[in-house]
């Protein structure tokens, strides 16, 4: 799922429908996953609390603003088998999105 962090990363950008976000990256990954494998939310919002809205799913009604910081966490899952969920964290800037997880993949 690291290809799938990326493609959220790249539409994470100030004035973005967070809708469009979510509708376009899974659409994009349905292309090489089965349906109903990718697991909801694609991120979420961190503020108060590791774990608060906006969501990064389709029915979110919002747009990105500079300053937001998101836990970006795209999850395969497939019965029988199992998932792994590796989260980043990014911020929103002028921009786009600058991640501010220092973690290689390649360690992992």
């Amino acid at each position: 799922m690291n290809n799938a962090a990326r493609l959220i990363e790249k539409r994470l950008k100030p004035q973005a429908q967070i809708k469009d976000v979510a509708e376009k990256t899974v659409k994009k990954l349905g292309k090489s996953f089965p349906p109903g494998t990718i697991v909801q939310p694609l991120g979420n919002s961190i503020g108060l609390d590791l774990y608060e809205p906006p969501y990064l799913v389709a029915e979110v009604q919002q747009s990105l603003r500079e300053g937001m910081v998101f836990s970006i966490h795209p999850t395969g899952f497939v019965e029988g088998v199992g998932a792994a969920k590796i989260a980043d964290i990014v911020v929103i800037t002028e921009d786009g999105c600058e991640n501010l997880t220092t973690l290689a993949r390649e360690t992992m």
